[in-house]
């Protein structure tokens, strides 16, 4: 959790300013050599959306370039596509001689272009799309640009938004470089409003109120009134989770594992990832007791599947018993658990965890005597 959050700190000091942002107008090719296909023209009106995809020979250049020879024959008619070429001339035409390349192929070797439409953070491959007004409507990795594509084709993409969400990277970016975190809370919350259920903008701010204000208590006052909005939200209350755990809050945490016992009683999938958060932390970190009413939680759950389902129920809270020093409990549910298993290799294996409580609840008696 705390990478997490330094990473979410971080991030809006690595946004670069590219000169050409989303919703401004596309600049002409310049200073380059067409090899493969017909010169074109991407500034001002066209035909249909276009994609800039900028390219280097290399391996994950490679995958991406052969990926987008693909996705040109479903995207044939409907998008024009322009590979950018980041490297010499002579070395893209003998790369290109004997490949069939649906789309135009551009040599960019003194890096005009490139310099024009990335940023000094953003690396090759790298694709921009235009509207058919030369608007540039998206930009980010090749890996990304498939489904921003299919909406601008679709005409289902909302140009308005990623205009906005564009100038608030922009404005947190220059915030964050002064460190003014009081104009950078700000202006996350104006995002959040547009976007409430975006976790990484809400993390993002908890971790602003938390690291860069100095308001622990507020952050996690923000976190909780959250998790209450949307109580059904696992990946929030992981969330949660992991904030109280890195603020050591331990009666917070057991309200927090009431609240989801509550919630959860009749989600086991819910519950096995939130034992799953809970049993991942250093052990001078866990709670037992938090542990205890997850497990219980789990092994009071009325509906499973099939008999195999209730069967890992009962071993995660064999796992839970014997983490609480109750490894006769442990033995005991475990053996439960066998009684649902009909698959030999499953049983064999509850079998030898089986030997393997028996084995500590005898050690455990030994150390009584």
């Amino acid at each position: 959790m705390k990478k997490l959050l330094l990473a979410l700190f971080c991030f809006a000091t690595l946004l670069g300013g590219a000169e050409l942002t989303i919703g401004s107008p596309a600049k002409e090719l310049a200073d380059c050599t067409f090899i493969k296909g017909e010169q074109v023209r991407i500034a001002g009106k066209n035909p249909m959306p276009t994609l800039l995809f900028f390219w280097s020979i290399g391996y994950a250049s490679n995958q991406e370039l052969g990926k987008m020879i693909a996705a040109a024959q479903s995207y044939s008619g409907k998008v024009r596509i322009v590979t950018i070429g980041c490297d010499e001339e002579a070395k893209l035409r003998e790369f290109f001689l004997t490949k069939e390349i649906p789309f135009t192929v551009v040599s960019d070797n003194k890096l005009v272009n490139v310099n024009a439409y990335l940023n000094e953070k953003e690396q090759v491959p790298f694709c921009v799309i235009l509207t058919p007004d030369g608007t540039i409507a998206w930009r980010g990795p090749a890996n990304k640009a498939d489904a921003p594509l299919k909406e601008i084709i679709g005409g289902k993409y909302d140009l308005a938004a990623a205009i906005r969400i564009d100038r608030y990277k922009h404005a947190l970016a220059d915030a964050m470089t002064k460190k003014d975190f009081n104009q950078a809370l700000t202006l996350t919350d104006e995002e959040l409003k547009h976007n409430p259920e975006n976790l990484e903008l809400l993390v993002f701010s908890v971790n602003l109120l938390n690291k860069g204000l100095g308001k622990p208590d507020v952050a996690q006052a923000r976190l909780a009134e959250c998790v209450k909005k949307h109580p059904r939200n696992v990946q929030l209350h992981e969330i949660y989770l992991r904030y109280l755990h890195l603020l050591r809050q331990h009666q917070a945490i057991l309200q927090e594992i009431d609240f989801i016992v509550q919630t959860f009683s009749d989600d086991l999938a819910a519950l096995q990832k939130l034992i799953g958060v809970e049993i991942s932390f250093p052990i001078g970190e866990l709670s037992a007791e938090a542990l205890l009413r997850l497990g219980k939680a789990v092994n009071g759950v009325k509906t499973f599947q099939n008999e195999r389902e209730h069967a890992l129920a009962l071993l995660l809270y064999a796992k839970i018993l014997s983490f609480c020093n109750a490894p006769a409990a442990a033995l005991n549910a475990a053996m439960q658990a066998k009684c649902h298993l009909h698959d030999s290799k499953e049983i064999a294996e509850v079998e030898r965890i089986i030997v393997h409580y028996q084995e500590i609840l005898r050690l455990s008696r030994e150390l009584q005597q």
